[in-house]
């Protein structure tokens, strides 16, 4: 399966910090004609995101303001420098994408009109920063991986609700995990629930989530704050805890500290984590048996032994601080029966939706609401 028309973060198979590998990076605030581009960890910005259509690589920085306008380029001098330019020099802009892995959507990314491939700095696989340049291809093992990057496709959905303007300056966009069942499009749009795809209604099915939790009345009133501020396969950026740059497992539900939360249906115990204030409840579903954790509470009031039944009447906790870094909030994610624990996500790398399929982590909790 080759490249499909939208944005990917691009991986290098060479540099590579703490478990990370690094991505394909534009500096930040210098969206120039000639601005270089080099490879560092991933954190999640627009500069780090980049637009494919039509053979050519586009920057997603500065709010897409340079979609289809500025692309990766050669620096046309024998330093042969990756860059970014104006739309208009197709000699040193239309790529190929030779395949190396289809299944790990592995590629090398070649000018169309010259002989050279994109590579990374091959002189430390471990540096925080790879500078980009445009070489012969390499043949050495190692420096093979300099000319290879991994394609992690990512979902971009417009017109998010006015609550959910933290990570990208107010422009009511965000970018999800291509292995989500979102698609690209407009948050407004997925308005017919439906157990995949945007065409859920997604707010509906987070608002009847945030009532069930909260034992609150089937008609009483749920802001967009309260229940879609952060959702299941969101790009983090700029939010505290160093989590910039993954994928965001669950939701986040905001509540009073102190407010009661109960299963979302009944269900048995599973298990507990401490360290995040976490209680796991078996529920089971028609595509199965998963376990919901909820994170973030104090559960000093509720114990349980393995299995034992829980309903959905049975307070497990109230909102607290436990795990959180900034706002109080609880957190709600979904996870097969071979976690003990809830996964962080700082555990993973790079998601690939051939390799994958729908899992980044954490499983979409809508399309278990969306089934009920």
């Amino acid at each position: 399966m080759g490249l499909t028309t939208g944005d990917y973060r691009i991986h290098s198979c060479y540099n590579k910090i703490n478990g990370r590998r690094n991505v394909l990076n534009l500096d930040s605030g210098k969206v120039t004609n000639g601005t270089r581009i080099y490879t560092t960890v991933p954190d999640g910005t627009r500069e780090q995101i980049w637009y494919y259509n039509k053979n050519r690589l586009y920057t997603e920085a500065q709010d897409s303001k340079y979609r289809n306008s500025k692309c990766l380029d050669r620096l046309d001098t024998s330093a042969n420098y990756a860059d970014i330019y104006d739309d208009n020099d197709a000699v040193n802009q239309e790529l190929v994408f030779e395949t190396v892995d289809s299944k790990k959507s592995i590629y090398r990314i070649k000018l169309a009109n010259k002989n050279l491939y994109l590579t990374t700095n091959p002189s430390n696989a471990s540096s925080t920063v790879g500078a980009c340049t445009w070489q012969t291809l390499l043949t050495k093992a190692g420096e093979k991986l300099t000319q290879e990057w991994i394609f992690e496709r990512l979902i971009r959905v417009e017109g998010m609700p006015d609550s959910l303007t933290t990570y990208y300056g107010g422009a009511l966009i965000e970018y999800f995990s291509g292995c989500t069942g979102w698609e690209d499009g407009n948050f407004k749009k997925a308005s017919r629930e439906e157990p995949q795809g945007q065409n859920r209604d997604v707010k509906a099915l987070a608002q009847k989530l945030y009532r069930k939790v909260f034992h609150m009345g089937t008609n009483a009133s749920v802001t967009d704050g309260q229940c879609l501020y952060n959702l299941s396969g969101a790009l983090a950026c700029g939010q505290p805890g160093g989590l910039n740059g993954y994928f965001h497992y669950g939701i986040d539900m905001g509540r009073f500290k102190g407010a009661s939360i109960y299963p979302y249906k009944d269900g048995t115990y599973f298990g507990k984590d401490p360290s995040c204030g976490a209680i796991g409840i078996k529920h089971s579903f028609k595509q199965g048996d998963y376990v919901f954790w909820y994170l973030h509470m104090d559960t000093s009031d509720f114990s349980a032994d393995d299995g034992e039944f829980v309903s959905a009447n049975e307070s497990i906790g109230t909102v607290s601080d436990v795990g959180v870094s900034g706002n109080v909030h609880l957190h709600i994610e979904v996870q097969p029966l071979n976690e003990r624990v809830p996964r962080n996500p700082r555990d993973n790398e790079v998601y690939v939706e051939s390799e994958r399929g729908r899992y980044f982590g954490a499983y979409d909790l809508l399309d278990f609401i969306a089934e009920e």
